[in-house]
């Protein structure tokens, strides 16, 4: 990798790994369709934008395995959520990210923006379709992928009703390898970040279906993730020696 790349593909992993500690003007330069506030005002603002596979606006949809994803957003207490609003963001079917940083050598797709959101009913459902995404090259140097992942941003009623997580599959043998981040959470946090195969979400012919529900806080809250890796002193002083700007210092 070069220096070029190098520099790109860290500035890249702190954007789509570390956004949500980002302040506000920061994160908008990326999503600019992100606000903080109570979910039920930015439901009354944004109203859905639900279907990733056509909501790029080129008439076309998206390449991938079409994929339903449903669930309930719930508070401590198990009770649902309503009008919490939930935006959404992924790589596209190949792995790539539609942003000028990110230096994964995959094809876009001029059909997919890889963004959308909606919010919960009164029994706090939400539904979203798009593609599953692909995997990446995390960290090339130690052969380190990412499993298929989504990221989740959930605005409850109130602005302490925050919730920025991921979403993975089932299944996905990359999960056995993510160090950093998926295997840094303890065994119960793990089964409430994957999303679970649910044959009666499916299409018949069209798309598969999997359930994903969330919970904003207490005991039993979704955990935040990432927990982003943090680079040694060897690490940082190494890639300092080849004249990258590290993103946190």
């Amino acid at each position: 990798m070069t220096d070029k790349k190098l520099k790109n593909a860290q500035a890249w992993e702190h954007i789509r790994e570390h956004g949500h500690e980002m302040d506000e003007v920061e994160f908008k330069s990326f999503f600019p369709l992100f606000e903080p506030g109570p979910g039920p005002a930015l439901v009354d603002k944004y109203g859905k934008n639900d279907d990733l596979t056509k909501n790029a606006g080129t008439g076309g949809e998206a390449i991938g395995q079409r994929i339903i994803v449903k669930g309930r957003v719930l508070d401590e207490d198990g009770n649902p959520v309503p009008k919490a609003f939930i935006e959404i963001w992924q790589a596209n079917s190949a792995g790539r990210y539609i942003h000028k940083l990110d230096s994964w050598d995959a094809p876009l797709d001029p059909n997919f923006i890889g963004s959308g959101w909606t919010y919960t009913d009164e029994d706090g459902h939400y539904e979203f379709t798009t593609i599953k995404p692909g995997n990446y090259a995390w960290k090339p140097d130690i052969n380190q992928w990412r499993p298929a992942h989504i990221h989740f941003s959930v605005m409850g009623p109130a602005l302490a009703d925050r919730l920025v997580t991921q979403l993975y599959f089932e299944g996905d043998p990359l999960l056995d390898y993510d160090e950093g981040i998926y295997l840094d959470l303890d065994e119960d946090e793990r089964k409430r970040v994957v999303a679970t195969y649910n044959h009666d979400f499916t299409e018949p012919d069209w798309a598969l279906g999997y359930q994903f529900d969330m919970v904003l806080r207490g005991s039993s809250a979704s955990p935040t993730m990432p927990n982003r890796h943090q680079l040694t002193d060897e690490e940082r002083q190494e890639l300092k020696d080849k004249g990258v700007d590290l993103i946190d210092d």
